[in-house]
């Protein structure tokens, strides 16, 4: 691929002409990209042009989020994000993506912040299904905003939240390639998920149908495992007796008996103790889990 550009400089034209060879790096100490490019005159001396990209995810997102049931039988999932000590930009941006087949809306919109669902189609994977909020002014590091909230039928799932800075900026050299010119290379940069920082959470997705008890077990089972490998429990033992008790439940649900239910039960009791402890599993996991097997013994 080949660029020129015309540069008139006091009634001159100087001509260069870019050729484009390994254009984008990242500079590990900085975290920019560089677009390096070979520009060349026509006296034939050739100089390097490196364009400066400053991408909007120097922030440290952390995501907290919380489930409660609604008079309705919904959920409100309420989520509070905090731009991180080690952030070096305002965070201004914070998406939520959850699972298509399920009913959203927002609850209460975040004071001086913005929110909407928007519907727009993105390469990467279709039409967005997602939630953003956007705060004009920018969390500094270590602020927070605590009322993202939105209610839907969905039940709690492991999902994905994507949060950006202000704005990536540009450091154009003297005599570099214009914006119009380097058009296909600013999308990559600009566009999702590139410009985004990316974390776990959870949020609303449809039940499977049809529903099949040992499959729902088995999903259960697995949100169970990476809320450990993710830091939402604290401790292995306290992995190993929930784990015992799903197990035990398993044999009780293929034979159809009452049994299950009172095993589930005891599942959901001891969540609820650990929940009342206070660090042993996170937000997170209790809702993940309680609700999804509060759901199981409703069905059994």
């Amino acid at each position: 691929m080949k660029y020129v550009l015309i540069l008139l400089m006091a009634g001159v034209g100087l001509e260069y002409s870019f050729s484009q060879t390994d254009t984008l790096y990242v500079d590990p100490l900085s975290g920019n990209f560089l677009i390096r490019y070979i520009g060349t005159t026509k006296g034939g001396e050739d100089t390097l042009i490196t364009l400066i990209y400053e991408p909007p995810t120097k922030i440290d997102p952390i995501i907290n989020a919380s489930v409660a049931p609604t008079s309705d039988g919904r959920y409100l999932y309420s989520y509070r994000v905090t731009n991180g000590a080690n952030a070096q930009q305002k965070l201004n941006q914070f998406s939520l993506h959850f699972g298509s087949r399920v009913s959203v809306e927002s609850r209460t919109p975040v004071t001086s912040w913005d929110n909407a669902r928007p519907k727009k189609f993105l390469p990467e994977i279709g039409f967005a299904n997602r939630w953003v909020w956007r705060g004009h002014q920018g969390l500094e590091p270590t602020w927070f905003i605590d009322s993202c909230m939105i209610v839907s039928d969905g039940l709690p799932s492991l999902t994905e939240s994507y949060s950006q800075a202000k704005r990536g900026s540009w450091a154009w050299p003297a005599g570099g390639p214009s914006q119009s010119d380097l058009r296909a290379q600013l999308l990559r940069l600009q566009i999702y998920p590139n410009a985004n920082v990316l974390r776990r959470t959870i949020g609303p997705k449809a039940i499977s149908t049809p529903f099949t008890p040992l499959v729902f077990l088995d999903t259960l089972i697995s949100y169970k495992h990476q809320a450990f490998e993710m830091g939402w429990i604290r401790e292995e033992g306290i992995v190993t007796s929930l784990d015992a008790k799903l197990e035990a439940a398993r044999p009780q649900i293929i034979n159809g008996r009452p049994s299950a239910k009172q095993i589930l039960e005891s599942f959901v009791n001891e969540l609820e103790a650990l929940n009342t402890q206070g660090n042993q599993i996170t937000s997170e996991a209790y809702a993940l889990l309680k609700f999804n097997a509060e759901y199981l013994i409703s069905k059994l």
